[in-house]
Protein backbone atom coordinates (compact mmCIF):
# COMPACT_ATOMS: atom_id res chain seq x y z
CA UNK A 1 0.00 0.00 0.00
CA UNK A 2 2.76 2.47 0.90
CA UNK A 3 4.54 1.96 -2.40
CA UNK A 4 1.28 2.44 -4.28
CA UNK A 5 0.51 5.67 -2.42
CA UNK A 6 4.03 7.01 -2.96
CA UNK A 7 3.84 6.10 -6.66
CA UNK A 8 0.53 7.93 -6.92
CA UNK A 9 2.18 11.02 -5.40
CA UNK A 10 5.02 10.90 -7.92
CA UNK A 11 2.67 10.42 -10.87
CA UNK A 12 0.40 13.23 -9.69
CA UNK A 13 3.30 15.69 -9.41
CA UNK A 14 4.54 14.71 -12.88
CA UNK A 15 1.12 15.73 -14.19
CA UNK A 16 1.12 18.98 -12.23
CA UNK A 17 -1.56 17.79 -9.85
CA UNK A 18 -1.56 18.80 -6.19
CA UNK A 19 -2.67 16.17 -3.72
CA UNK A 20 -3.50 16.50 -0.06
CA UNK A 21 -5.37 14.92 2.78
CA UNK A 22 -8.22 16.08 4.98
CA UNK A 23 -8.13 14.21 8.28
CA UNK A 24 -10.46 14.17 11.24
CA UNK A 25 -8.04 14.58 14.12
CA UNK A 26 -6.99 11.84 16.45
CA UNK A 27 -9.76 9.47 17.36
CA UNK A 28 -9.91 5.74 17.67
CA UNK A 29 -12.56 4.95 15.08
CA UNK A 30 -13.82 1.48 15.91
CA UNK A 31 -15.83 0.94 12.75
CA UNK A 32 -17.08 2.62 9.60
CA UNK A 33 -20.44 0.96 9.23
CA UNK A 34 -21.42 2.16 5.70
CA UNK A 35 -18.09 0.90 4.35
CA UNK A 36 -18.14 -2.34 6.31
CA UNK A 37 -14.82 -1.63 8.05
CA UNK A 38 -14.30 -2.91 11.58
CA UNK A 39 -11.30 -1.64 13.54
CA UNK A 40 -12.08 -3.17 16.93
CA UNK A 41 -9.46 -5.91 16.58
CA UNK A 42 -6.79 -3.31 15.67
CA UNK A 43 -7.90 -1.19 18.64
CA UNK A 44 -7.49 -4.16 20.98
CA UNK A 45 -4.18 -5.38 19.48
CA UNK A 46 -2.65 -1.90 19.81
CA UNK A 47 -3.98 -1.25 23.32
CA UNK A 48 -6.07 1.67 22.16
CA UNK A 49 -8.02 1.76 25.39
CA UNK A 50 -4.91 2.99 27.21
CA UNK A 51 -4.85 6.15 25.09
CA UNK A 52 -8.46 7.32 25.13
CA UNK A 53 -10.04 9.93 27.35
CA UNK A 54 -12.16 8.82 30.28
CA UNK A 55 -15.44 9.96 31.71
CA UNK A 56 -15.53 10.95 35.39
CA UNK A 57 -16.67 7.36 36.01
CA UNK A 58 -13.50 6.02 34.35
CA UNK A 59 -15.18 4.62 31.23
CA UNK A 60 -13.77 5.37 27.76
CA UNK A 61 -15.26 8.61 26.44
CA UNK A 62 -17.37 7.66 23.42
CA UNK A 63 -18.07 10.19 20.71
CA UNK A 64 -21.84 10.40 20.26
CA UNK A 65 -22.46 12.65 17.27
CA UNK A 66 -21.46 9.99 14.72
CA UNK A 67 -21.92 6.77 16.71
CA UNK A 68 -24.70 5.53 14.43
CA UNK A 69 -22.31 5.14 11.52
CA UNK A 70 -18.76 5.57 12.91
CA UNK A 71 -18.40 4.61 16.59
CA UNK A 72 -15.25 6.02 18.15
CA UNK A 73 -13.46 7.20 21.28
CA UNK A 74 -11.88 10.59 21.87
CA UNK A 75 -8.10 10.25 22.11
CA UNK A 76 -6.10 11.90 24.87
CA UNK A 77 -3.25 14.12 23.67
CA UNK A 78 -1.70 13.78 27.13
CA UNK A 79 -0.84 10.14 26.36
CA UNK A 80 2.42 9.41 24.54
CA UNK A 81 0.79 6.70 22.40
CA UNK A 82 -1.66 9.22 20.91
CA UNK A 83 1.12 11.62 20.00
CA UNK A 84 3.23 8.81 18.49
CA UNK A 85 0.34 7.56 16.36
CA UNK A 86 -0.39 11.09 15.15
CA UNK A 87 3.24 11.77 14.23
CA UNK A 88 3.60 8.41 12.48
CA UNK A 89 0.48 9.05 10.43
CA UNK A 90 1.53 12.56 9.37
CA UNK A 91 5.03 11.35 8.49
CA UNK A 92 3.48 8.57 6.39
CA UNK A 93 1.36 11.07 4.45
CA UNK A 94 4.38 13.29 3.85
CA UNK A 95 6.35 10.24 2.69
CA UNK A 96 3.63 9.53 0.14
CA UNK A 97 4.25 12.96 -1.35
CA UNK A 98 1.16 14.79 -0.19
CA UNK A 99 1.58 18.54 -0.49
CA UNK A 100 -1.08 19.67 1.91
CA UNK A 101 -2.33 18.15 5.13
CA UNK A 102 -5.12 19.15 7.40
CA UNK A 103 -4.71 16.87 10.36
CA UNK A 104 -6.85 18.61 12.96
CA UNK A 105 -10.19 19.88 11.71
CA UNK A 106 -13.05 21.80 13.28
CA UNK A 107 -14.06 18.52 14.92
CA UNK A 108 -10.71 18.06 16.63
CA UNK A 109 -11.75 15.06 18.71
CA UNK A 110 -8.42 14.96 20.50
CA UNK A 111 -8.52 16.31 23.99
CA UNK A 112 -6.43 16.57 27.12
CA UNK A 113 -8.54 15.19 29.92
CA UNK A 114 -6.76 12.22 31.46
CA UNK A 115 -4.07 14.35 33.13
CA UNK A 116 -6.52 17.05 34.24
CA UNK A 117 -8.86 14.52 35.82
CA UNK A 118 -5.96 12.80 37.59
CA UNK A 119 -4.71 16.13 38.94
CA UNK A 120 -8.19 17.02 40.21
CA UNK A 121 -8.56 13.68 41.99
CA UNK A 122 -5.19 14.19 43.68
CA UNK A 123 -6.24 17.64 44.87
CA UNK A 124 -9.08 16.08 46.87
CA UNK A 125 -12.55 17.48 47.38
CA UNK A 126 -12.69 20.88 45.73
CA UNK A 127 -16.45 21.18 46.01
CA UNK A 128 -16.66 21.24 42.21
CA UNK A 129 -18.63 18.80 40.12
CA UNK A 130 -16.57 16.77 37.60
CA UNK A 131 -16.87 18.25 34.13
CA UNK A 132 -15.98 16.66 30.82
CA UNK A 133 -15.37 19.21 28.10
CA UNK A 134 -13.34 19.60 24.97
CA UNK A 135 -10.22 21.70 25.05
Amino acid sequence: MRATQAFFGIMARERGWHIGSYCNGTRWVLAHLPGGCDGREYFEQHHGEASVCRTPEGKPWEENWDAAWRPSYASCMGVEQTRELALDFVRRLIGWGLESLQFFDQNLSAVLLRRVQTDLRQMGDTGLEPVTSRV
